[in-house]
């Protein structure tokens, strides 16, 4: 499962906490920790978080697009779990190489090298690349 995933099946149970427990502290020289105390500090780790309620995600501008910028080039990650969502932005995917499954409403098409997919804004959505293809 990827991370999303398991914060919200987490948060659907009651299993995340609301409050910061005690921090653990890293020793000096971590190469001679013994595995208990590797599993020991990773048990005590605190990560905060926020999990998405929401059965179809809206991701803000904000938070993938740098203030002050009009656009904002990522590679989009590979090997990730379909996850339908929305954004309040435009999308542009250029297939740089390879291939990518691209979901739009009930529609799911194969793009490939040389394809380019424009998504408006408030379009329900997803791009799910399985091997080494490469999406900007």
């Amino acid at each position: 499962m990827q991370f999303t995933e398991i914060s919200h099946i987490l948060c659907k149970k009651g299993q995340l906490l609301s409050c910061r427990p005690g921090t653990a502290s890293f020793p000096e020289n971590l190469e001679s920790m013994t595995d208990d105390e590797f599993n020991r500090l990773i048990d005590e780790w605190y990560i905060p978080l926020t999990p998405h309620m929401d059965h179809v995600p809206v991701v803000e501008e904000s938070r993938i697009i740098p203030e002050q910028r009009d656009v904002f080039i990522i590679r989009h990650p590979r090997y990730t779990r379909p996850e339908a969502h929305e954004h309040n932005y435009f999308e542009i995917n250029f297939i740089v190489s390879g291939t990518c499954r691209f979901v739009f409403e009930d529609e799911v098409r194969t793009l490939s090298q040389g394809n380019v997919c424009i998504i408006g804004p408030s379009s329900r959505h997803d791009l799910v690349i399985d091997d080494e293809s490469t999406v900007f």
